[in-house]
């Protein structure tokens, strides 16, 4: 096993034993952040309030 495959294994194992309400906050986060850049690409304005608002 190489290196590079070793620490993709101990990310997974680190996610796994985060706590689920932690996932979930994560995985919010990163959507919103996906979504912004998605309209930013479109030349949609992202308001901060909209982004602190929908990165709960």
């Amino acid at each position: 096993m190489t290196t590079k495959e070793k620490r993709m294994y101990a990310n997974i194992e680190k996610w796994r034993s985060l706590p689920k309400s932690e996932r979930r906050s994560v995985l919010r986060t990163l959507n919103v952040k996906q979504v912004a850049s998605s309209m930013a690409m479109e030349g949609e304005p992202v308001s901060d309030l909209w982004l602190q608002k929908n990165a709960r």
